[in-house]
């Protein structure tokens, strides 16, 4: 059993499509997936039980896996969690006449 602890940096913390994407996540795995928040645990592939959790922005909460892949579904589960963020937007300059100085 193996388990990360996370911040939650979605502005709209998890909603129902967040659940609803963690569960299915979370049954293509052969581990066991838990949430636990303020002393409170919510399996993952059960939306309504993490939705239950009220895990808002600036939450932390812990993933726990365990089974034969559970390093793989808790590096999912992280990823769902906290999606990478976006590039930073980059002013595009075009060159005019294909220079590209």
């Amino acid at each position: 059993m193996i388990h990360v602890e996370v911040v939650i940096t979605d502005p709209q913390g998890v909603h129902a499509l967040v659940a609803q994407e963690l569960a299915r996540a979370a049954s293509t795995f052969a581990s066991s997936l838990f949430l636990r928040h303020q002393g409170r645990t919510a399996r993952m592939d059960n939306p309504m039980s993490v939705l239950a959790l009220g895990l808002r922005q600036g939450a932390s909460v812990t993933i726990w896996a365990d089974g034969d892949d559970e390093a793989a579904a808790l590096a999912r589960a992280v990823t769902l969690l906290n999606p990478p963020s976006p590039p930073p937007d980059f002013p595009l300059h075009t060159a005019s006449s294909g220079d590209p100085s």
